[in-house]
């Protein structure tokens, strides 16, 4: 059964670059992440859905960081 999981990236300008894959309750903790400390310098990240099995989405590497 596919679901839903996100795909995140940095910002507007590195959607073409490396993204993060996370659930729906990694994305909404990287979203009050952004908004409790946010940099007026800062773009926000930027989400696009995605839709897989859990094992697809388990193929892929834990996320370190941009």
């Amino acid at each position: 059964m596919k679901k839903i999981f996100w795909k995140m990236y940095q910002d507007k300008e590195s959607t073409q670059y490396n993204f993060a894959l996370m659930t729906t309750d990694e994305m909404n903790e990287e979203v009050l992440s952004y908004f409790e400390d946010q940099d007026e310098d800062a773009y926000p990240p930027v989400f696009e859905p995605v839709t897989m099995t859990q094992k697809e989405f388990d193929s892929y590497e834990t996320f370190d960081g941009f």
